[in-house]
């Protein structure tokens, strides 16, 4: 029995053209060609007819989920018979990358190792990857020697390259650095990033054209056995970030001529990494989401290339902008317009207050939203609390605050630097109690996310929560008890948990849990980078008022964005509001 868990599809073997090999072209020991050798310029007119691509999806319970062959950790579909296509389960790690094995007569080239560092049976990938090569050349009457396996990159993002370790000082593999002057050096660009470099695999000749802009390491692959062009997170059925907009729009008008150039304005596919569209007509799977019954097909193809191209040089602002089959959305926008949404903004105040301390307490607060203007903003801050004038007795339940009118945006631009509330004991439009006047200063953003009513919007699927250390115990002194792996605390960690609001009506509501971190995993290897607000989600619970944390209850929470997978168990110690959209203005059990 096979030890690796992949799933493989396969379909009627048409025969194809490899494309001319270069063969005046000077290359180096790995296939690369020469920096200034005018005789290796990329060309590939090869009509290479498209194939079928059928993506596998995970289970709609990822937390009962474990690796099967008909659910495996890496789903494996073959697409040609030199060319598999590779896909991380989302129930590994949300991001479900997609990475790409060429295999040619010297060469084997993998695009991206995905976004989970640990080599288990969780995450067997070295193990998937050099089965395939073995079946490969097996099948040739070759042994494992005579094929040098190159691991590289579309670019240098951790969902890319998590799994990198586990090729590292293998035989028989190189393994591309992740750095702008580690790839420039291996791909040998002279003009970066104006002029494209190809590698030979033997028999199969690839193109690689510089694209920076959603990450200054990007990269796009044109093969022309199969006539694919792999475009990374450059291009594919999701939220294309942009992390640098003109860099991008050059990039993209640069991709587009090179490809209408060097392949005949012919193209078979353009692959990226992700799914992130459903196959409704701009709609999108929230981010983290695990579970995408519906979601769009992985292939685009050159004409849709095109109406990026266009779309990208039609903004003459960034700004955030659906497709029917991706979603342009920057990261580097402007500032939101000043004095907008102004308002009285309440806010909970989460951590232990003193009204009787003089000084600056620390304390999160939370934006209570609507799913209306000028309240439409999901908002998390840091903040320092200061005692004005103490009027009530001491708080048993949770805090809340009606501060002075005033503007929301200049509160997300960070450019209100403080401001006098109200204090609370309890929901201040809901029969809370006065305990005094305060000032809240020292403020920081932590998270904003607009409420929107986009038709079509999906729901998160799972329960999900950001989660804030205890104020009384910042970050910095979690990371210095760290245990001696260096990994986590020693002492469990208490924080207060906020549901993330997605699709209206939806919910607000906060708690409080203690994590126990010798119950995090897998095997102990608990958070490498503590940040504030990371999310978690609760794992076996769905999204509803009805299935939110309650006191008492034990939970497994899985942090959304990690490469590690961790879990960890945790206590729930206290159950605060439950608020009910779209107007969050009645408890959740009243509702």
């Amino acid at each position: 029995a096979s030890r690796i868990l992949a799933f493989v599809l396969l379909f009627v073997v048409v025969s194809t053209s490899k494309g001319p090999p270069i063969s005046s072209c000077e290359r180096d020991e790995n296939g690369v060609a020469g920096p200034s050798d005018s005789s290796c310029q990329y060309s590939c007119c090869e009509r290479v007819p498209a194939r079928p691509i059928t993506v596998p999806k995970p289970t709609a319970d990822c937390a009962k989920w474990t690796p099967s062959a008909e659910d495996p950790a890496i789903f494996v579909e073959m697409y040609g018979p030199d060319t598999y296509i590779l896909r991380e389960n989302k129930c590994i790690h949300y991001e479900g990358t997609f990475m790409y094995l060429l295999l040619g007569d010297q060469r084997a080239l993998l695009l991206d190792t995905g976004a989970t560092t640990t080599h288990t049976s969780l995450y067997p990938l070295r193990d998937v990857v050099e089965e395939l090569i073995s079946k490969w050349l097996l099948q040739q009457g070759r042994e494992r020697p005579s094929l040098t396996l190159i691991v590289a990159h579309t670019h240098s993002h951790q969902d890319h390259i998590s799994g990198d370790g586990q090729f590292l000082h293998q035989p028989f593999t190189t393994v591309v650095g992740t750095d702008l002057s580690s790839l420039k050096s291996f791909w040998r660009f002279s003009d970066w990033p104006h002029v494209a470099s190809s590698i030979d695999l033997g028999g199969r000749v690839l193109g690689v054209l510089p694209i920076p802009g959603h990450h200054p390491t990007s990269l796009s692959f044109h093969d022309c056995q199969t006539n694919v062009l792999f475009t990374g997170d450059s291009f594919y059925p999701g939220r294309l970030y942009v992390t640098n907009m003109s860099d991008n729009v050059a990039s993209i008008t640069r991709l587009v001529e090179w490809v209408q150039n060097a392949t005949c304005d012919s193209v078979s596919h353009v692959l990226g990494q992700h799914i992130e569209m459903s196959d409704a007509p701009g709609v999108d799977y929230p981010i983290g989401a695990n579970w995408q019954p519906k979601e769009h097909t992985l292939p685009l193809s050159l004409n849709q290339l095109l109406e990026l191209k266009n779309a990208l040089k039609d903004q003459t602002t960034p700004h955030w902008e659906p497709l029917d089959d991706f979603i342009i959305d920057p990261k580097d926008l402007p500032p939101l317009p000043a004095g907008g949404r102004v308002g009285g903004h309440g806010m909970y105040v989460m951590g232990t207050i003193n009204l009787r301390a003089k000084g600056k307490q620390a304390v999160y607060l939370s934006h209570i939203p609507m799913y209306r203007g000028p309240h439409d903003y999901q908002l998390l801050l840091e903040a320092k609390l200061t005692i004005l004038e103490a009027t009530g007795a001491p708080c048993s339940t949770i805090f809340t605050i009606d501060p002075e009118v005033m503007s929301l945006n200049d509160l997300i631009n960070e450019d209100i630097s403080s401001f006098d509330a109200t204090l609370f004991c309890g929901n201040f439009e809901n029969g809370g109690a006065v305990l005094g006047n305060v000032t809240l200063s020292s403020l920081s953003v932590l998270s904003a996310e607009q409420l929107t009513t986009t038709p079509g919007q999906l729901p998160l699927h799972s329960l999900r929560y950001y989660a804030l250390p205890d104020p009384t115990t910042p970050f910095s002194t979690l990371a210095r008890q760290a245990s001696p792996s260096g990994r986590f605390p020693i002492a469990p960690w208490t924080f207060y948990l906020d549901h993330h609001i997605r699709k209206s009506p939806d919910f607000y509501h906060l708690a409080k849990v203690v994590v126990d971190t010798g119950a995090c995993g897998p095997a102990g290897s608990g958070i490498e980078t503590l940040t504030p607000a990371m999310e978690w989600r609760v794992m076996g619970a769905t999204n509803a008022p009805s299935a939110r944390v309650k006191r008492g209850q034990t939970l497994l929470l899985d942090l959304v964005d990690d490469p590690q997978r961790t879990q960890c168990v945790a206590t729930v110690v206290e159950d605060y509001d439950c608020l009910i959209g779209p107007d969050f203005g009645d408890f959740c059990d009243a509702a």
